[in-house]
């Protein structure tokens, strides 16, 4: 892969990436997104971010823009509210598609420069305006896109993929999302 990547973190001030193992993969890489924009909504509030339960994030198929929709209401004002962060800059010649589960991640097993940093203040603010602006699209947890609904029950209803208790609280706070399936 040529072209530059895009690295989220908390930090500011950094000039290289090392790989570091995640939770879920054992082997140390360094992540980032192909998409610029892609990797601005990583940057959440930590504390309360709890993955997918929190927020849908990918592209809408139907007009293949980054899209995120909210897991439940609130959920935009948790994750991203007052949070800042940077966006970084990275070449992406060591970079490596298709070893993650995920289409829109690229990884490298080797340390990487830092080409440029992008400041960001306010995560909330900066997404707000890339979505006045078109560049993203962002739905609210009332106002969830119809192609959405069915992959949402469906993440919900595979608890052998995550912490059984947690899932089985999730579908009882958010049951009218659920319906029947809420179980």
């Amino acid at each position: 892969m040529q072209q530059d990547v895009y690295h989220s973190s908390y930090k500011s001030g950094l000039l290289e990436l090392a790989p570091i193992s995640s939770p879920a993969y054992k082997t140390p890489w360094v992540f980032a997104a192909k998409d610029m924009l892609m990797s601005v909504i990583f940057l959440t509030n930590k504390q309360k971010n709890r993955g997918n339960f929190s927020y849908w994030k990918g592209r809408n198929p139907e007009t293949g823009k980054v899209t995120i929709v909210e897991s439940y209401s609130g959920a935009f004002s948790d994750l991203y509210e007052g949070v800042s962060g940077s966006i970084y800059v990275l070449p992406g010649k060591t970079f490596k598609e298709g070893l993650t589960v995920w289409p829109e991640e690229v990884v490298s097993d080797v340390a990487v420069p830092i080409i440029q940093e992008i400041y960001i203040e306010n995560i909330l603010d900066h997404l707000n305006k890339l979505h006045k602006t078109g560049d993203i699209e962002m739905y609210l947890y009332d106002n969830k896109p119809e192609w959405l609904q069915n992959y949402i029950k469906g993440l919900f209803n595979h608890t052998d993929l995550y912490d059984g208790k947690f899932v089985e609280h999730y579908k009882k706070v958010n049951k009218q999302l659920f319906g029947e399936t809420a179980g």
